[in-house]
């Protein structure tokens, strides 16, 4: 696209801008800096000034996207009061495609993870081992590792797929929670 050297020193344009959402919006995925440099062919700087000014632009607007970040990976997604409209377009029939289980399970592992199977069964009080086996095959539970623990529980962390398709950049923007029914924060560790 352009050379990087004479990029440096040139403060961005539009059309740069407009380069870089049009980039973020074809991505199947969450890019990078590197990423988005290699692809753009512009310096790390200019890509962090660029995507400052489309996530204000995107903020401003009154159009309903939005600039996300993702371990250190960007994305467009919808402003949160879309999600209901983008929700029914990937649903139209209105079916809800998880249980009121699979959120619970979803919302154990995203606030304590890395979460073993203990301990998500001690939040819910039941076992959860068919929903977990099915948040992995829907790709929105990920394995985190064996614990060094005895028996060397594996334990679990939500997805990057989880993370967009909430709406979320990370476990700092989720709701805080009471967590008042466990008497110390040690019983739901320990599970």
């Amino acid at each position: 696209m352009k050379n990087k050297e004479n990029n440096r020193s040139r403060p961005s344009s539009d059309f740069d801008l407009a380069a870089l959402e049009a980039v973020l919006f074809l991505a199947a995925e969450p890019l990078s800096l590197a990423e988005l440099s290699n692809i753009l062919d512009f310096s790390t700087e200019q890509i962090i000034s660029l995507l400052r000014s489309l996530h204000l632009r995107l903020w401003q607007a009154p159009g309903a996207l939005c600039l996300r970040q993702l371990e250190e990976k960007y994305y467009l997604s919808v402003k949160p009061e879309f999600q209901e409209v983008a929700s029914a377009y990937f649903r139209p029939d209105g079916e809800r495609r998880l249980s009121p289980q699979s959120y619970e399970v979803l919302a154990a592992v995203a606030y304590l993870q890395p979460a073993t199977r203990a301990q998500i069964e001690a939040v819910r009080g039941v076992n959860s081992d068919h929903i977990i086996n099915r948040l992995q095959v829907e790709g929105l539970l990920e394995e985190a590792g064996k614990l060094d623990l005895p028996g060397r529980p594996q334990s679990f962390k939500v997805s990057q797929k989880f993370w967009q398709e909430f709406g979320y950049s990370g476990v700092e923007d989720l709701p805080s929670i009471d967590l008042s029914m466990y008497t110390d924060l040690q019983d739901i560790s320990q599970a």
